[in-house]
């Protein structure tokens, strides 16, 4: 649970440092300072989605350290998220809301939540984009380029806010599933997790 906390609570810095680069780069025009923010926006989404696939291992330390060494040698988006899902199947968060329960001892069930969120697809393409956006280019940027890249890193920020405004993820591969918020309107509150039902000692996504 506490190296859970920790990917989240990057995860969360990195959205607050996108939201700050959003408020920047709104209205302004093609300049060294703007695409240096972008740029830097950019970074911020790749390793919020790399923190992401950690995060869904993060209770199985050896399928860990191989996606992280994967990760420092592939850059394709598909070919990561498909070797994730070989170690754990059920590795991409779950946009979650808690309804009231009317069951003795049950405070509160979780349903999945019908507001806007990112997706596995969603993730796996704004990956890939970043991968084309973080390489020097031969061509000038133009006011459309800064604009498409502004509309990108503004519908990311929202859609992995509504992703982990609440959520339910397994973080093992072997059925340990953690629920938490992410907090983001409190910049300095840590995430909240809870809820991790033990699993078997011998389980393992990798066995």
């Amino acid at each position: 649970m506490g190296l859970a906390t920790q990917h989240l609570f990057l995860i969360k810095k990195r959205v607050l440092s996108l939201n700050t680069a959003l408020k920047l780069m709104n209205g302004r025009q093609v300049s060294a300072d703007t695409i240096l923010v972008a740029d830097h926006a950019f970074l911020d989404v790749r390793k919020i989605i790399e923190e992401l696939m950690l995060l869904a291992l993060c209770a199985h330390d050896r399928a860990g350290i191989e996606l992280s060494a994967k990760m420092r040698r592939e850059w394709n988006a598909e070919r990561l998220m498909r070797h994730l899902e070989r170690l754990n199947s059920n590795c991409f968060p779950a946009a979650v809301d808690i309804e009231a329960s009317d069951e003795p001892g049950i405070e509160g069930i979780i349903v999945p939540s019908p507001r806007s969120h990112l997706t596995k697809a969603e993730a796996i393409s704004i990956y890939n984009y970043c991968g084309s956006i973080l390489h020097a280019s031969n061509t000038p940027i133009s006011p459309k380029d800064l604009e498409e890249r502004f509309e990108r890193l503004d519908e990311f920020d929202e859609k992995i806010r509504g992703l982990l405004e609440t959520f339910e993820v397994d973080i093992s591969g072997a059925g340990f599933m953690v629920c938490g918020h992410l907090l983001i309107d409190d910049p300095n509150a840590p995430p909240l997790l809870f809820g991790a039902p033990s699993v078997p000692a011998s389980s393992s996504p990798a066995d």
